[in-house]
């Protein structure tokens, strides 16, 4: 048999290196992807899962630890404070603060500085859930308590603001909402909580968490 003529084997050498380089190529591709995988969150809603939270008490200073409140991952947010009150998840989404709210048409300025919080809410349950957000009130780290505003809640709701509602909301089963609370404070303190009660008759724990 006649020995294979140089182009042949030239052909063969260039087919080989490029079997090795896709092989090396593929295997490059699979390091990095085990590299910068990143895990999934398995709920799109937090669930109370994690370990405990705790509150500050007021009168004492200690540490009073939450069974309902954990700290969880939410997508798009981070680590938040979740506290579970009736079957609903509450977390604080974002706060901000304006020294007055509305439009060109209306104004409403705060006595010392609004505070605005944007509240998210799950509900976990088989039936829907009236969510009286009047009764949710900011704490701030002397442990005054502080209601919603209806002057600057009011305010909110007439420059068009979706979910600023004094009255309350509904959450129904399975899905979520956001809503607005304003609060009048003094501009000196900047750190604050909420209070989330349970239903006067529903046997529920309230919960307390961290304003973000």
């Amino acid at each position: 048999m006649a020995p294979p003529s140089k182009e042949k084997v030239g052909c063969w050498k260039i087919a080989g290196i490029g079997c090795l380089s896709l092989l090396g190529l593929i295997i490059f591709v699979g390091v990095l992807g085990n590299l910068v995988h990143t895990p999934k969150r398995e709920e799109s809603s937090p669930s109370v899962k994690g370990g405990k939270a705790e509150k500050a008490d007021a009168a004492t200073g200690k540490a009073e630890s939450q069974e309902n409140v954990s700290v969880e991952n939410i997508k798009g947010l981070g680590k938040r404070e979740v506290g579970t009150v009736d079957d609903v998840d509450y977390a604080v989404v974002r706060h901000e603060f304006k020294k007055s709210i509305g439009n060109d048409f209306s104004r409403t300025r705060s006595d010392g500085i609004f505070c605005v919080v944007q509240v998210g809410a799950w509900n976990n349950s088989k039936e829907t859930h009236n969510l009286t957000t009047s009764m949710i009130e900011l704490i701030d780290s002397e442990g005054r308590k502080f209601q919603a505003s209806s002057e600057g809640t009011t305010a909110m709701a007439m420059s068009g603001v979706k979910g600023a509602d004094l009255i309350g909301t509904q959450v129904h089963p399975g899905v979520s909402k956001s809503f607005i609370l304003v609060y009048d404070v003094p501009e000196t303190d900047k750190s604050f909580r909420i209070h989330i009660p349970a239903g006067t008759f529903s046997g529920g724990k309230d919960a307390t968490i961290k304003v973000y």
